[in-house]
């Protein structure tokens, strides 16, 4: 409880913490909220792997296996191995556990500064009119003490829509942080009997948002600095979805080997826990 009030009252102080505080320094930076708890347990699996959500999470009917992927990078952009990461969400229907740490762990990033996190899509919570968007909330702890840690939120929005940001009772206090969306991706069903067919929460299919570059593009030189732009993007997102799709498919394998040793399954291979969505996101912290 005293933890709380400092929080609201010091570091994040609506009066302060946007024009002095880190959310000057940071613009990826959110607040905390009241519902962090100190002394969560590591939920490594191997390096660069984490499971965040329990088999308790996983039997609720409207939570649905999602990938969430980061990597954080210096602030000269460099991957930055070995860096905590404290994460704690609400499920999927908007409701934070205090017991058990559930839905709540910390994870170390990779040589590659990059973890995956199994979870679920984290819910809207709120009263009406004042709903907040599902997100994650992270506190980035970096090896070096040459670097700041950062405090924010990543939300998972509907149709990776930001107008699900614009009832967020927090944009009273600080600017609407549409810039922490993050970019999500439905998984097709893996069997055409799975009775699943529209995307998830409206998200676009994965595999789907590989398409050619238009051909403007791919038959002409890239003579100016926007069509450079536009063909490095492009690169860009087809990389990040071939990662995507290899960190599904991995995890999808794990998830079937889990079934294969639960000795009480009674489940149909079709039937068993598959990723129904997944997304990535990039954080760069600062120097101190």
């Amino acid at each position: 409880m005293k933890r709380t009030v400092y929080v609201f009252i010091v570091s994040e102080n609506g009066l302060l913490w946007e024009r002095f505080l880190q959310g000057r320094r940071n613009q990826r930076a959110d607040l905390e909220g009241p519902f962090y708890v100190l002394g969560s347990p590591y939920r490594t699996l191997s390096p660069g792997k984490a499971v965040l959500a329990s088999n308790e999470d996983f039997k609720e009917p409207a939570n649905h296996p999602f990938v969430f992927t980061l990597q954080i990078l210096s602030p000269s952009q460099q991957p930055l191995p070995n860096t905590t990461i404290d994460i704690w969400q609400a499920s999927t229907v908007g409701e934070y556990y205090f017991k058990m740490y559930r839905l709540r762990g910390k994870c170390v990033t990779d040589a590659d500064g990059k973890v995956e996190i199994l979870t679920v899509a984290p819910g809207m919570y709120g009263p009406k009119g004042h709903e907040r968007a599902g997100h994650f909330h992270l506190k980035i702890s970096p090896p070096s003490t040459g670097i700041e840690g950062l405090t924010t939120q990543v939300y998972v929005c509907e149709g990776n829509n930001a107008k699900w940001l614009k009832t967020d009772f927090l944009n009273a206090i600080r600017k609407t942080r549409t810039q922490n969306i993050l970019r999500a991706y439905s998984v097709p069903p893996s069997s055409p009997t799975t009775s699943e067919t529209e995307p998830y929460m409206s998200f676009p299919p994965l595999q789907s948002t590989t398409i050619p570059m238009s051909t403007s593009l791919s038959t002409q030189e890239s003579d100016t600095d926007h069509n450079k732009k536009q063909v490095d993007d492009h690169e860009k997102e087809e990389q990040k979805i071939k990662r995507l799709v290899e960190s599904v498919k991995w995890w999808n394998e794990w998830l079937d080997e889990q079934c294969e040793e639960d000795a009480e399954t009674t489940e149909s291979r079709e039937d068993r826990l598959k990723v129904w969505a997944c997304g990535e996101d990039v954080l760069e912290l600062n120097y101190v």
